[in-house]
């Protein structure tokens, strides 16, 4: 069975405040769901991305190495709220 990992992130104190970080687990949740696939691995953070500058994130780093190590791992879900 394929698998997915999810990443929820906020950068500014507004969002946290405003449960956007609860708001995108649902959401990533729902599209599992409606994948069929279970989520192996989730990320919810409060941090501050730079354009260009997030490629050595923690998260990233993880999600990068887990995706290598396990091939069951067909998607990254993450929910962008507008």
């Amino acid at each position: 069975m394929d698998e997915a990992l999810a990443l929820c992130r906020v950068s500014s104190k507004e969002q946290l405040i405003s449960n956007s970080l609860d708001l995108q687990g649902v959401n990533v949740r729902a599209m599992a769901e409606e994948l069929g696939v279970p989520i192996v691995k989730k990320w919810a953070l409060h941090t501050s991305s730079k354009k260009g500058k997030n490629l050595k994130r923690r998260d990233l780093v993880e999600a990068r190495n887990l995706c290598r190590t396990n091939k069951k791992i067909k998607y990254i879900l993450f929910a962008l709220l507008l």
